[in-house]
């Protein structure tokens, strides 16, 4: 044991150069190993934190202008979602859990006793949250339920971003009076989501019926999401909802 150590000392003492070279061609694979899985796993953790508190298997479908002919249709043809697509969905494409039509707004200024918030506006049905947003924390009140949408209630629920741009810091928003543009509706909800890095929690929501008497949306759906069951391939399901669409 101890002639073959210094067997192996003697070598190394004969062949510094070769020595240093190997020993560095060692450390550099290892440094960059590590490099590369910490990089990996910083990108897998940033994807993750932008998804935040949103499912991972839903599937969105938009509209948009066709590529190519279809039946008679010439291409670039506008292709619009309406209500009735997300009940033909319903009846007709097995494997999907949940569905919703989503309506919205970019930029809706949203307004409290002086204090403005410029925010997205969602006009949803309850099982909007079903489809993607089953994890979202209310720090106040309540989701939108079946009873909003069939009042057609003037209500809304919105980010802790907005809140927090509208009231005093602990105040509960539940129950106060704001204006969603033009209009005045109560808050029942408060939520936090931190999908995109908590950017997210910048939308407030409201019932989907309401949405269409106050903006004049008269069933167009800007996006339909829906979520496959469990052990539904996703990408046949998404085939599925375009072919039907």
């Amino acid at each position: 044991m101890l002639d073959g150590l210094q067997e192996i000392l003697f070598t190394l003492k004969q062949n510094k150069l070769r020595t240093g070279l190997t020993a560095f061609g060692v450390f550099w694979g290892i440094f960059m190993l590590i490099l590369l899985l910490g990089a990996g796993r910083g990108m897998q953790n940033g994807v993750w934190q932008d998804f935040g508190s949103s499912v991972l298997d839903f599937i969105v479908v938009n509209p948009g202008d066709t590529s190519v002919a279809y039946q008679g249709m010439g291409l670039g043809r506008k292709v619009k979602l309406e209500q009735a697509d997300v009940e033909a969905i319903r009846r007709q494409v097995n494997g999907v859990r949940a569905v919703s039509g989503v309506m919205m707004q970019w930029g809706g200024l949203i307004s409290y006793e002086g204090k403005n918030s410029n925010s997205p506006v969602h006009g949803v049905p309850d099982e909007y949250f079903d489809v993607i947003k089953e994890d979202v924390p209310f720090n106040f009140g309540r989701n939108v339920n079946p009873l909003d949408l069939n009042d057609i209630r003037k209500v809304v629920i919105v980010g802790t971003a907005v809140a927090d741009r509208l009231f005093p810091a602990g105040t509960d928003p539940v129950g106060k009076d704001i204006k969603v543009k033009d209009t005045v509706m109560k808050v029942v909800g408060v939520f936090y989501d931190k999908g995109n890095r908590g950017r997210a929690s910048e939308a407030v929501y409201i019932p989907q019926s309401t949405y269409t008497k106050l903006f004049g949306a008269d069933g167009r759906l800007d996006s339909i999401w829906l979520r496959p069951q469990p052990g539904i391939d996703g990408f046949e399901l998404e085939k599925r909802v375009v072919d039907l669409v």
